[in-house]
């Protein structure tokens, strides 16, 4: 079963963007698809909210790689 990759910070939806790299279509960051799998399974193994990861790292605004 395919889950639909969420982006952990804001929630929106990825779409593959090039290669290995994941865009958000609702904030257009852009992310490799390595680091949003981890970054989603670490959310759900320590029972965070989905925004809760924007909330800790203030904002989150600006990140890619």
């Amino acid at each position: 079963m395919e889950e639909e990759l969420l982006r952990p910070l804001c929630s929106g939806s990825m779409a593959s963007y090039e290669g290995r790299m994941m865009k958000c279509e609702e904030c257009n960051i852009i992310l490799d698809r390595d680091i949003i799998a981890v970054l989603n399974l670490q959310m759900r193994g320590e029972g965070f909210p989905q925004r809760a990861l924007n909330e800790i790292i203030g904002g989150g605004e600006g990140l890619t790689t």
